[in-house]
């Protein structure tokens, strides 16, 4: 008798353990989902304002063609954003005027369909990664000056530091679910172990 109760009681505890596991692994995706979500949302939002604040701060050097001075503008927003992956800045027929990467300096960028698109913006636009330089999402906008299109803003934004933290923050929450479904099972076993019947005993004669 003992030993059905015994093992009765391990499977309720079993059981439980498992619901439990399936309740919080359910509950931790939908979290880490919309905590992902955010993370990418964040860095879209600060891609377009940084996108549109250097427009403007470079358009009077792009008008009085001080290309050194460009350069030194991105490469200072790359070193203070460390989700900027590069910068360019490009003439209206393709030419990189200002880089942050010096292998594109003076090159013309305009050998495929991604990079002859982005001349064509009129607007600030935000599309996927040309692939292979780093980047999640570069975004285009055009730099006026003088009321006239004078050339084009490409920047590329990376999501390491996004994927970094979400990585910790998923560490972090299969620890504390872990932990969790370990008390909730301990407890839950003192629980049944306390209720759980006594052995019937045989009367003797």
């Amino acid at each position: 008798m003992n030993n059905i109760c015994s093992a009765r009681t391990m499977n309720l505890v079993i059981m439980f353990a498992l619901l439990c596991a399936v309740a919080v692994t359910v509950v931790a995706t939908s979290l880490m989902a919309k905590v992902s979500g955010s993370y990418l949302q964040a860095l879209e939002d600060k891609a377009r304002i940084t996108t549109a604040d250097l427009s403007m701060v470079l358009a009077d050097p792009f008008a009085m063609g001080e290309y050194d001075h460009m350069e030194k503008i991105i490469a200072a927003a790359k070193t203070a954003d460390p989700d900027l992956a590069y910068a360019i800045i490009m003439s209206s027929d393709g030419r990189a005027v200002a880089t942050t990467d010096p292998a594109f300096k003076n090159a013309k960028l305009a050998s495929n369909e991604y990079e002859t698109s982005a001349l064509k913006v009129t607007e600030y636009i935000k599309r996927q990664g040309n692939g292979g330089d780093g980047s999640a999402f570069e975004t285009v906008m055009p730099i006026t000056a003088s009321g006239q299109k004078a050339g084009v803003l490409r920047l590329g934004f990376a999501a390491n530091r996004a994927a970094g933290a979400m990585s910790d923050a998923t560490t972090s929450v299969c620890l504390v679910a872990f932990i969790a479904v370990l008390i909730s099972t301990l407890i839950f076993a003192a629980i049944i172990k306390n209720w759980a019947p006594a052995p019937a005993t045989t009367p003797t004669a």
